[in-house]
């Protein structure tokens, strides 16, 4: 377990962080996997509190983490980390991605793996993508901060779920996806496969729901209607939970 840090992204909106149980769920089930201990939900919340009111943050991304140390001593740590939103062009017309060959090996773990997070990060400033989708054997699990989906007529297609990271957003949009009577398909994808879909879209707390432009050569439909339905009841289910929360 030495040197492992699981960690958490959570976003604030008027100062409330969104979707903070949902997060702390997937907190707790890392930690259950690497039988790491962890505070208890009301420490997380009253230290996402007072980040937030010392620095009056409006909006902006709060991460937290236990780490363990070669000394087998757990640590706590919450900051503000800095965060990029995508802006009103990459909104309308898509973002730009490309195929990285990576594994994490613990998938269904937010684990942080500084490696792949800095080799990924040089490539998408070489290529001038905003993600990458990561690849095992010409088959995409994920991206490196996000999650992604295909669209085909009516179907939509997902990487299973013990290959990827179950993040919040996915989460969520795989509710509203059924919510709204679409058929959703969770299955390998192999790279070649990627012409038979129109449309493809990346979720992540920082992304949303962000229609992918293109994925290397290969180009999608920005404007797709099932799309813009679940971009619509996403933005519906982040205002009740803002709504609705409590500290």
């Amino acid at each position: 377990m030495d040197g492992k840090i699981i960690y958490e992204v959570i976003r604030v909106i008027n100062n409330i962080p969104l979707f903070l149980e949902e997060h702390f769920l997937r907190f707790q089930i890392s930690a259950s996997i690497l039988q790491i201990a962890i505070p208890e939900i009301g420490f997380v919340k009253n230290s996402i509190r007072r980040l937030i009111e010392t620095n009056n943050l409006h909006t902006g991304n709060i991460r937290y983490q236990i780490s363990v140390t070669n000394k087998k001593t757990a640590l706590w740590d919450c900051w503000i980390t800095p965060h990029h939103y995508p802006d009103s062009t990459q909104v309308e017309e898509g973002v730009k991605t490309g195929l990285y060959q990576a594994i994490r090996p613990t998938p269904n773990v937010k684990l942080w793996y500084q490696d792949l997070r800095l080799n990924t990060e040089q490539y998408l400033k070489e290529n001038g993508f905003s993600e990458v989708l990561l690849t095992n054997n010409e088959m995409i699990t994920e991206g490196s901060r996000s999650n992604c989906f295909f669209v085909s007529t009516n179907q939509i297609f997902t990487p299973e779920s013990y290959l990827v990271l179950p993040g919040v957003t996915r989460n969520i949009l795989i509710k509203l996806i059924q919510n709204m009577g679409i058929t959703l398909v969770e299955k390998q994808i192999h790279v070649h496969e990627l012409n038979r879909f129109q449309s493809a879209f990346l979720t992540s707390t920082s992304f949303g729901v962000l229609s992918i432009q293109s994925i290397d050569n290969q180009s999608f439909l920005v404007n797709n209607p099932i799309i813009h339905q679940l971009h619509l009841a996403y933005q519906v289910t982040c205002e009740n939970d803002l709504k609705h929360f409590v500290w």
